[in-house]
């Protein structure tokens, strides 16, 4: 169904158990069915996303039936691939908090990473819930609700999942470590909207690496070629604190220039 409750297409899980067979057939595009710009179960979960002012984002049809049965009523499912700019947008009329919830297999993870970057770059909080026992949601709630209660309960933040993933494996101690770390991360960084969660990063980065921050700020905008103005202590102190005159002291202000508006003002005030 589109946004509105229309019915514009059908989506069916195979049953064949040929290796290479397709998991779903859906409806061919028309001029109704966009599949880049549709959600599943969006028309039934607009209202709880909005008033939870959050929307948990599931892979496949079952998963996200298998949520609102369980009482899960803000899942959508993303139609088993990652998720679209349009798609994105459309949840932001509702919420800019989003939870992923895509399977622990190589092309569930593939598709997480494409729409954590998408949904950055967009500007929403993004969190990742971390399957129970490597499980689907829809295997999770049928063996144990409260297990998915409480993966949506400790979902970790994107960036932190980021750096977790990138850091897995990895010996920091070494030069070759540290340079593996920081350009893993150097994309990732770069593709959020802001400067101040930039340098939030940059700087925990450059904690964990025990690199200084001038020099992976240097690489940093060397490697993405990003405008990026390095903010340190001794050039804010450099520049005069500046700020605006109050009313009072533009008042004290003209009577010590023009003392002869006194009678004048007080007259005013009256």
């Amino acid at each position: 169904y589109d946004i509105q409750g229309k019915l514009v297409a059908f989506g069916g899980r195979t049953l064949s158990e040929e290796k290479d067979s397709a998991k779903y057939v859906n409806s061919p595009e028309t001029r109704f069915y966009h599949k880049g710009s549709t959600l599943y179960l969006l028309h039934e979960a607009k209202k709880s996303i909005r008033d939870l002012d959050s929307a948990v984002i599931v892979e496949g049809y079952f998963d996200a039936l298998t949520c609102h049965i369980f009482g899960f009523t803000n899942t959508v499912a993303s139609l088993g691939t990652a998720l679209t700019d349009e798609q994105v947008k459309l949840l932001g009329r509702f919420s800019k908090n989003l939870y992923f919830a895509f399977d622990a297999d190589s092309s569930g993870q593939e598709a997480a990473s494409r729409s954590l970057e998408i949904a950055q770059r967009l500007g929403f909080t993004v969190r990742i819930i971390l399957m129970p026992s490597g499980k689907d949601p829809d295997e999770a709630l049928r063996e144990n609700k409260q297990s998915w209660e409480q993966a949506i309960a400790t979902a970790t933040d994107a960036m932190d999942y980021e750096f977790e993933k990138a850091f897995a494996g990895i010996d920091i101690k070494s030069l070759v470590g540290k340079k593996t770390v920081a350009s893993r991360l150097f994309t990732i960084i770069g593709r959020l909207p802001d400067q101040i969660s930039q340098e939030f990063y940059l700087k925990k980065l450059s904690g964990l690496l025990m690199i200084s921050y001038e020099s992976l700020v240097s690489d940093f905008k060397r490697s993405l070629g990003k405008a990026f103005t390095l903010k340190t202590a001794t050039s804010a102190a450099a520049e005069p604190a500046k700020r605006g005159f109050s009313r009072f002291e533009l008042l004290i202000g003209i009577l010590a220039n023009h003392p002869q508006w006194g009678t004048t003002i007080q007259e005013k005030l009256k």
